[in-house]
């Protein structure tokens, strides 16, 4: 199976391609920035927000309300980069649809995924780096209870939204605009960046990469929102299974 998919046939002049970039970042910047302005609105009138707040207070905050949290950035992050495919990026296709490969290289793609989570923690454990997940996110993979309510979100619309975002609107346009490499480094830059854990950073570049090779494979986002689903099931099952402790 072919590697690759169609690309406009078009030489960008060096400034618009920086321009492509900009416009990128800027769109990124925004789809992190703009449910906070939606959620603390919400939360200061609905009295759960009060100031001044502390670190921990916003831990406990994120975890207590983490579904009407991670709903808002969902329906931001899947109405941003929607509008953005549909505005700028081409979607040409060059192979008709297949669902077994998209299945095939899903599962193959979470598994993946998981191993190089895997293997970059234990080399970064071995370097004597410790990787420190999120206090908020560390919580909730500690809680069973809280675990199993949040499963749908973490298993399935995150991976919609940050797949429709990163693969579908980021990689794709930059790939048109700019070339492949470029549109890797960003696109898994970015999605790495956002996730907030710079000891972890290694770890979300790799996966991210993955999920870029799966699409890359398909020509559908299908693929990759399956890998990313499946690798946050994983998580979800192994800290469910081992009470609730997150895995190294």
């Amino acid at each position: 199976m072919e590697a690759s998919f169609t690309v406009p046939s078009r030489d960008p002049a060096r400034g618009q391609r920086w321009v492509a970039l900009i416009e990128v970042l800027a769109v990124c910047f925004v789809a992190v920035l703009a449910p906070v302005f939606v959620v603390l609105p919400w939360l200061f009138l609905d009295g759960t927000l009060n100031f001044p707040m502390e670190p921990s207070d916003v831990e406990g905050l994120i975890v207590g309300k983490f579904r009407e949290v991670m709903t808002v950035q969902v329906l931001v992050f899947s109405l941003i980069a929607g509008a953005m495919i549909v505005w700028r990026v081409d979607r040409t296709r060059t192979r008709p649809f297949v669902l077994g490969p998209i299945v095939g290289w899903g599962l193959l793609g979470g598994l993946l995924a998981v191993g190089a989570n895997l293997v970059f923690g234990l080399v970064l454990g071995a370097l004597g780096v410790e990787i420190k997940e999120q206090e908020a996110l560390a919580k909730l993979l500690g809680d069973r209870a809280l675990l199993i309510s949040a499963a749908p979100w973490i298993v399935l619309f995150v991976p919609f939204a940050e797949e429709l975002l990163f693969r579908g609107y980021v990689f794709r346009y930059l790939d048109q605009q700019i070339n492949r490499t470029a549109a890797l480094f960003v696109s898994c830059g970015v999605f790495a960046l956002i996730h907030g854990n710079l000891t972890g950073i290694p770890s979300y570049v790799a996966v991210a990469l993955v999920f870029a090779w799966v699409y890359i494979k398909t020509d559908s986002l299908l693929a990759p929102i399956l890998a990313h689903a499946v690798q946050n099931g994983i998580i979800v099952l192994a800290a469910f299974v081992t009470g609730g402790t997150p895995p190294p």
